[in-house]
């Protein structure tokens, strides 16, 4: 069996789930009106002193391409 990893990033008291940033970059994918199955790759960029994710799906990205956590 394999363990079992949760990894978090915690910065000046605040604490992310990095499963959460990825659940949250799929839901503003579908949310552009795609499918899942169209998403080939996704690129996550954190800061979380900011508390913005700024992605890249399929390789394209806008200059509002951000969400925030």
């Amino acid at each position: 069996m394999a363990a079992k990893v949760d990894l978090f990033v915690e910065l000046n008291g605040k604490k992310v789930d990095v499963k959460s940033i990825e659940t949250k970059a799929k839901e503003v994918w579908k949310e552009k009106g795609n499918k899942m199955k169209d998403l080939a790759n996704a690129e996550l960029y954190y800061q979380p002193d900011s508390g913005k994710c700024y992605y890249v799906f399929n390789g394209k990205a806008e200059d509002d391409s951000f969400f925030e956590i």
